[in-house]
């Protein structure tokens, strides 16, 4: 699914609001001022400028970090190539760092498994099928 990415008129509205709010203003002069219907849309359009704001600056840090590691890769990367162990660990180790700063890791799948490591099957639906029948037959009997 494609997310919705707002004209550039209502991200510039959103950082007026924002600006008019941190210079003081109450929710009802922003509205005003700006042009919202009501003190609650202008309250609305700060809080989402907020929140772009936050995200920008995560994305941000993100790339600086990316940065470092980057450099940090790099001084050691010859070593590595090399053979040199401790210098494969280190690679290793900013790695796996990158791929938690950038998201890269995988979800894990686990899989319960019984004594004999044959799947376990759990059949829920057969039993919760008679408990939900009393369940409605006792709310039938109450209403009654």
């Amino acid at each position: 699914m494609a997310k919705h990415v707002p004209d550039l008129t209502v991200l510039e509205k959103e950082r007026k609001a924002l600006g008019l709010r941190s210079a003081g203003l109450r929710y009802a002069e922003i509205a005003e001022r700006l042009g919202y219907a009501n003190a609650s849309s202008a309250r609305k359009a700060v809080f989402r400028g907020l929140a772009r704001s936050a995200a920008d600056e995560a994305d941000d840090l993100r790339a600086i970090e990316g940065e470092r590691l980057d450099k940090l890769q790099s001084a050691i990367w010859t070593k590595a190539l090399r053979g040199d162990l401790r210098a494969i660990d280190t690679i290793v180790r900013l790695m796996g760092h990158r791929a938690k700063l950038f998201g890269l890791e995988m979800a894990s799948k686990h899989e319960v498994t019984g004594a004999d490591g044959d799947a376990i099957i759990v059949e829920v639906l057969p039993q919760l099928l008679p408990s939900m029948a009393d369940t409605d037959a006792q709310a039938d009997s109450a209403d009654g």
